[in-house]
């Protein structure tokens, strides 16, 4: 600090005029603090790198789960994991905020009830998300279903500095365009055409729509609820949604109930795939901005193109490799800009 550096020099008389290199001198040596926005940001970023990671893993429970019951519907499926993800996120959130409230951490004043109304809405946009991306997986390829659907950060990045305030910034919309570029080299949605792509694609970009809806209602409510309630309880909603769509789809005989094994397989997925990653991603959108979250997600294709050339056999061609390459280059892009 200054005052160390001063009280290590000699005493001697102080010059009428002190020399300029003497002051830069100084200047060079006093250390710098650093600065907490600086963690803030790596920190977010990191959460959500490792929130999206885990969400491109759900094919381990999905294909396991259909191996086990072949019939099973995208409406079942996403029911059975919306339902896991509410039971362990909610009492999760109660406890938290209770503990907060007692180390004077936050209010215990009541939150109003057009917050809780949004909060709670939000669940919709989680269940049109869900079902609107499955019903793409059904109708079209994995590439065009997984493309159209993360035009999510195009739409955030897009809208931000409106919907939110936040300033607009160069490296979001450069890392926005090697991120979409490597999707399309990753996924190559050329190589798969069929007659149902065009409803697939209209799907999937509905999906993207609901996606960032929740980002942004998301940011709107940080000041009122922390990261595990935001995550928690617009599962209430949702899983009501889909769990009246799964049921409606049993009745008309779309599907059939999972086995017991096939229900493990998703209660587990839910767990490790839907909860926890929730949870790690609102906590790293507190702490970044909306549209640089939305960007660091795209590592979820990533990884999901990774296990399914590991995992599950699928061929992966080289400019699938330059397209990985692209994604996690701009996440990286992402993430310094943030911590800067």
């Amino acid at each position: 600090t200054p005052c160390s550096l001063v009280s290590m020099s000699p005493v001697a008389p102080a010059p009428a005029r002190p020399h300029p290199a003497a002051d830069a001198v100084d200047e060079v040596a006093v250390p710098r603090e650093p600065r907490r926005d600086d963690d803030r940001g790596l920190v977010g970023s990191a959460l959500v790198v490792v929130a999206a990671a885990l969400w491109g893993c759900w094919s381990l429970a999905f294909k396991n789960a259909e191996r086990l019951s072949p019939s099973l519907s995208a409406a079942t499926e996403s029911a059975v994991v919306f339902v896991v993800m509410l039971v362990t996120m909610v009492p999760l959130a109660v406890v938290t905020r209770r503990r907060a409230v007692a180390a004077g951490q936050a209010s215990s004043t009541t939150r109003p009830a057009s917050a809780w109304a949004l909060l709670l809405a939000l669940g919709v946009s989680d269940a049109g998300n869900a079902l609107c991306f499955f019903g793409a997986m059904q109708k079209t390829s994995v590439a065009v279903a997984v493309l159209s659907h993360y035009l999510t950060p195009l739409f955030v990045a897009a809208l931000s500095p409106w919907v939110l305030g936040e300033p607009a910034r160069r490296s979001t919309w450069g890392a926005l365009g090697l991120a979409l570029s490597g999707l399309v080299l990753l996924l190559r949605p050329w190589s798969a055409a069929g007659a149902d792509d065009v409803v697939g694609a209209l799907l999937g970009a509905s999906s993207a729509v609901f996606y960032a809806v929740n980002v942004f209602g998301s940011k709107r409510l940080e000041d009122r609820f922390d990261a595990v309630e935001i995550a928690s309880w617009p599962k209430l909603t949702s899983s009501i949604a889909l769990s009246v769509v799964a049921v409606v789809a049993l009745v008309g005989g779309d599907g059939a109930w999972p086995s017991a094994a096939a229900l493990a397989v998703l209660v587990v997925g839910g767990l490790l795939c839907g909860a926890v990653p929730t949870v790690l991603f609102y906590a790293g959108l507190r702490r970044v901005q909306a549209s640089q979250a939305s960007v660091l997600t795209l590592v979820e294709p990533f990884v999901a193109v990774v296990l399914g050339v590991v995992v599950w056999g699928e061929a992966l061609h080289t400019t699938g490799v330059v397209g990985g390459a692209c994604v996690l280059a701009a996440a990286a892009w992402i993430a310094r800009a943030g911590r800067r």
